[in-house]
């Protein structure tokens, strides 16, 4: 279930989108991409959007300031006047990373920045999608690579949730950055699981 920092009103709506939005196709997003259902519904929704030339680049790696600018497409989330971290005013993001920060969903380094240009880790996607939960704490593991991890916590709920999955081998990468692809496959079933009826 969704925490209070989630207006679920504001969610829902922005799922309805997917209902009367026009169909959007990416030309290197083929059908046959495991990711290919996902990437198109968070297109329809408004979370994600193409490159001028209309591709999606579904395996380009996304930085901390584009995770920022997703979640605040996929939940809805608002600032109200914050300023944000020393690194990021005059960024193009600088008003979704202050909504994340106002609503605790980030903190940022101790030495008061963000790194906006830094590529995201599956670790710190889990992490701040799990902020806007009450997430169950699980002890069980299903990842041979994140018992240690400063997040094994919330890659141990949201895999047994099955909001996140492996790369492979028993393993989860927790520290590999992430895909354009695999940050929106994160989101899509966190919305689907929170809100199937």
């Amino acid at each position: 279930m969704f925490n209070d920092r989630v207006d679920l009103d504001k969610v829902k709506a922005i799922l309805a989108k997917e209902r009367t939005a026009s169909v959007v196709k990416f030309p290197d997003v083929p059908a046959a991409l495991w990711s290919a259902a996902f990437v198109e519904r968070a297109a329809l929704m408004g979370i994600v959007t193409g490159y001028a030339d209309g591709s999606y680049h579904p395996d380009a790696k996304v930085t901390r300031a584009e995770f920022a600018a997703m979640l605040v497409k996929a939940f809805g989330l608002t600032a109200s006047g914050g300023t944000g971290f020393s690194d990021t005013q005059g960024h193009w993001a600088s008003e979704a990373i202050v909504a994340l920060q106002e609503n605790g969903v980030i903190m940022g380094y101790a030495d008061g920045s963000f790194h906006p240009t830094q590529e995201i880790t599956r670790a710190e996607i889990v992490t701040m999608l799990a902020r806007l939960t009450n997430y169950v704490t699980s002890t069980s593991t299903q990842f041979s690579d994140v018992s240690t991890n400063w997040a094994a916590e919330q890659i141990n709920a949201f895999a047994n949730a099955g909001i996140v999955s492996g790369k492979g081998n028993g393993a989860f990468k927790p520290n590999e950055s992430a895909s354009r692809a695999e940050s929106v496959v994160m989101i899509i079933r966190l919305l689907d699981k929170v809100l199937a009826p």
